[in-house]
């Protein structure tokens, strides 16, 4: 199970190096323009969830105890992928990205602490790092 989880997560970080760094051409962009949805911002809410599941993952993946790290990790990862931007076309980097990307760890971290708190049962502990044995 611990490595269907790092797995899950090392496909997940290569998902979104792959959506960040992609032209964002409407000809070839493979993600859609959110703003064909008339809602202001949803990009920034999909950087929110997207970094929260990122962390969630990661958690899952390598533990409670490490935390810190994690989230410095995220968040670092999230930045290099921001500046990365300047050099792909149609694309810019933005603090406002960042900000949102800092946003979903913490959320994640809200996420997680609930988890740890509430009782557990067989959803609890699939999520929980470190809940099996192998």
């Amino acid at each position: 199970m611990h490595r269907l989880k790092i797995s899950l997560l090392s496909l997940y970080t290569l998902l979104i190096a792959y959506v960040t760094l992609s032209s964002d051409s409407s000809s070839d962009s493979v993600v859609p323009d959110l703003n064909t949805f008339g809602i202001s911002n949803l990009d920034k809410l999909a950087h929110t969830g997207a970094y929260a599941l990122f962390y969630i993952l990661a958690v899952t993946g390598f533990g409670m105890k490490r935390l810190k790290s994690i989230r410095a990790i995220l968040l670092i990862y999230g930045m290099i992928l921001e500046i990365l931007q300047t050099w792909v076309p149609q694309r810019e980097p933005s603090l406002e990205d960042f900000l949102a990307n800092l946003l979903g760890v913490i959320l994640g971290s809200l996420v997680m602490f609930v988890l740890d708190k509430l009782p557990k049962n067989r959803f609890t502990l699939a999520l929980l790092p470190n809940s099996d044995k192998s």
